[in-house]
């Protein structure tokens, strides 16, 4: 198995251990509860070639059906709210691009002085006003990056993303753990399909 990605998790179990204790007539055997913490290592598996191809196809499936459901696409939705003036409009692009590159254009200032030990006074008031301007640059193209992604949160191909990485999670997701001293890799999701796991 080709790992993609791996991790340690840490869990607390309890078992029943056996012990001696005395007792009025004799030794009695009994058990009690420990706490132990187990270590286990979580592998994400790398897909394959045709791991990709079922991803896809699981995915083109998963869109049609919200399709089917009546859930726009993120190209129709676009559309319409470009028609009518929304997110997607051409205005509002051209206020994004001027905002990105104010942006760039403190983030340079920022560069060049903000190493330098030695400003003078003119130097340094460019670099506080430089620092200001990418703050609200920044926080503008957040916000419309925010409002952007809430606005197509819903479309079909948003959905149909959600599913393919629960797919991805659960087909590709293992355990490690120790069984007659070697370590062996469990699927994390029992099933045979996805609607299964």
């Amino acid at each position: 198995m080709k790992e993609l990605y791996s991790f340690d998790v840490k869990r607390e179990v309890e078992e029943h251990v056996p012990y001696t204790r005395k007792g009025k007539n004799g030794p009695i055997e009994s058990t009690k509860k420990v706490k132990k913490t187990l270590k286990n290592r979580i592998i994400l598996q790398k897909p394959s070639a045709s791991d990709v191809e079922n991803a896809e196809f699981f995915y083109g499936q998963k869109f049609n059906e919200y399709i089917n459901a009546g859930f726009l696409t993120r190209a129709m939705l676009s559309k319409k709210m470009g028609d009518i003036g929304g997110m997607s409009s051409k205005t509002t692009e051209d206020q994004v691009q001027g905002l990105i590159m104010e942006n760039v254009d403190a983030s340079r200032v920022i560069q060049f002085y903000g190493g330098s030990k030695t400003l003078t006074e003119e130097q340094g008031e460019k670099l506080v006003a430089a620092k200001l301007k990418y703050a609200e640059t920044k926080k503008a193209i957040h916000d419309f990056e925010t409002s952007l992604r809430e606005q197509f949160n819903q479309t079909a191909d948003s959905k149909a993303e959600q599913k393919l990485v629960e797919w991805f999670v659960f087909n590709f997701s293992f355990f490690e753990e120790e069984v007659d001293k070697k370590k062996e890799v469990f699927p994390i999701f029992e099933g045979e399909v996805y609607k299964d796991k």
